[in-house]
């Protein structure tokens, strides 16, 4: 359960696709103001596309409380939080980790595919967000997703598997294991 304090607590270091908008229902059921993509397209939140690319220009030394404290949020998963996990629990040392992963890297690949280049629903709702209704996400999503953490190779299957496999390695590697649950949100969060 969150605390009283108005800190991040969790920190959701999966990657987009992995069920973190389930992960995100799952924290705000539980009393934590949780942080997802999906709050940059909130108008009271217009300024935050601006700050993700501060801090993306400058991770090391960017105060993660300009996004988060404001409105009191107390949690974060998805992207664009998700590239900053490690400053994140830098910042929040009492936070824990929740690194959300997929039955399979392919799995994954299918999914983010078809979200962010495909021609599903998903994927052309995803690219009509992007190109006519709020050019910020495309800024974040082409520096953060694109460069940052694919290194403009997200559309090439093999190279980004790779960089999925080797974000969970580095994630389970990094975070300390008393700070760290590994979750298959397919698996359910009932104890």
């Amino acid at each position: 359960m969150p605390s009283s304090s108005n800190q991040i607590e969790v920190i959701g270091a999966g990657f987009g696709r992995t069920g973190t908008l389930s992960l995100k229902q799952a924290l705000d059921e539980l009393g934590y103001n949780c942080y997802h993509m999906r709050e940059i397209l909130k108008p009271e939140n217009n300024f935050h596309s601006q700050l993700w690319l501060d801090a993306y220009n400058n991770s090391q030394s960017f105060d993660y409380d300009r996004i988060f404290a404001p409105q009191g949020y107390t949690a974060t998963v998805d992207w664009p939080g998700a590239y900053f996990y490690h400053e994140l629990m830098n910042q929040y040392p009492q936070s824990k980790v929740i690194l959300t992963i997929r039955d399979s890297s392919e799995s994954w690949f299918v999914s983010f595919y078809d979200a962010f280049y495909g021609t599903s629903f998903m994927g052309r709702l995803a690219n009509l967000i992007r190109l006519y209704l709020h050019d910020d996400i495309t800024r974040i999503n082409n520096a953060i997703i694109g460069e940052g953490t694919f290194h403009k190779q997200g559309t090439k299957k093999d190279y980004a598997i790779k960089m999925y496999d080797a974000h969970i390695k580095q994630v389970q590697k990094l975070v300390p294991k008393h700070r760290l649950l590994v979750l298959n949100v397919k698996d359910g969060w009932k104890p």
